[in-house]
């Protein structure tokens, strides 16, 4: 199975909307030798006056089934789906999840040599997540069939995919091992610490702005990487342009997203009465992270209403470096010692 990976707006989604003949190229050809099936907004295409079982012949046959092999095929995608129980009742009267579900299923049991999937891991409760990825592994390994995944779930492409490459503006700017490849999007996707913070995964009221982040190692020195246990101390500005009384977050996310540490002054009921001007903070942070990439989201606040001033995510990548442990990354260590190296020991006593 292949990752496709990279910023919104890099060219994914179109370029498996033009493999599966969805959309045509403006220049250039795509050569495709074997049948192609793609799972693209699934459940999109019913039609809300048809049954559930109505939906699944006429969305089946779309996607390139025929009627026999529908046939064949009915009653597992109706156990698949979870749905069975409504299978008769108009598609209107379910709900969207139900619906994406149904979609899901009909396009996971074609039998194409090329499939397509476009972010339709998510649908769903868990158990049913944890079907779509048992199903999609199946289709990968044991059927021997190409499989192109698009996902902003690092962890799901981590665990799908045996290679990957990375998209932006429409063009392979990496390929390589999965690990490798998601480690060069974390880098690309974050700015250079010491800048006046730009990020485009950034909202809020503009009444206040963080202006510049870095990270301070031990010596009080700029730095991008922190030894394991070297307490992290994080240095920051702020402009406020009113007066107001705000509280303050600071997240520490792994490159999967995954948020592991939130320093909020509200869980201390720490607020802070600011007059206009420039404010200099440092948060400082014990580290007992295991080795690998992290990157940093700030989030200021007004206390009354929740109102958020200026909030900025993934804006200051850093790694903590290994002293004496495994060099690996954390996408490694934490299947075997989680995110967190607690500091404790284990005692054996005679009984």
């Amino acid at each position: 199975m292949l990752g496709i990976i990279g910023h919104n707006g890099a060219g994914k989604s179109t370029l498996l909307k033009i493999l599966s003949r969805i959309t045509e190229p403006t220049s250039g050809q795509v050569q495709i030798k074997g049948r192609v099936s793609a799972l693209l907004e699934v459940g999109t295409g019913f039609h809300p006056e048809l049954t559930g079982r109505e939906n699944i012949y006429m969305n089946g046959t779309i996607l390139g089934m025929t009627r026999r092999e529908i046939d064949i095929k009915l009653d597992e995608i109706i156990d698949f789906s979870g749905v069975e129980k409504y299978i008769d009742t108009p598609v209107k009267f379910y709900s969207s999840g139900m619906k994406v579900r149904l979609g899901f299923s009909v396009a996971a049991h074609l039998e194409p040599d090329i499939m397509v999937v476009d972010e339709v891991l998510a649908v769903g409760d868990l158990d049913f997540q944890r079907k779509a990825v048992g199903k999609m592994q199946s289709v990968s390994k044991d059927d021997s069939r190409t499989v192109l995944f698009v996902s902003h779930d690092m962890a799901a492409v981590r665990k799908l995919c045996t290679r990957a490459i990375l998209l932006k503006h429409g063009r392979i700017i990496y390929s390589g091992e999965v690990k490798d490849t998601i480690q060069e999007y974390v880098r690309s996707r974050t700015f250079h610490q010491g800048r006046i913070i730009d990020t485009p995964r950034r909202y809020g009221t503009s009444e206040g702005k963080f202006t510049d982040i870095k990270l301070l190692n031990i010596q009080g020195e700029e730095t991008e990487s922190i030894m394991y246990l070297e307490p992290i101390s994080i240095n920051i500005k702020l402009n406020i342009q009113i007066k107001c009384r705000v509280s303050l977050d600071v997240v520490i996310k792994t490159h999967e997203d995954n948020e592991i540490l939130h320093v909020a002054s509200t869980l201390k009921e720490e607020y802070y009465d600011l007059e206009p001007g420039d404010y200099p903070f440092q948060v400082d942070i014990e580290n007992n992270l295991v080795p690998g990439h992290y990157m940093i989201t700030l989030g200021i606040h007004h206390v009354l209403g929740g109102i958020t001033i200026d909030y900025c995510e993934d804006v200051c990548p850093f790694e903590v470096l290994s002293a004496g442990l495994e060099s690996e990354s954390a996408y490694t260590l934490k299947t075997k010692v989680g995110y967190f190296i607690p500091h404790s020991k284990i005692s054996f006593f005679n009984k």
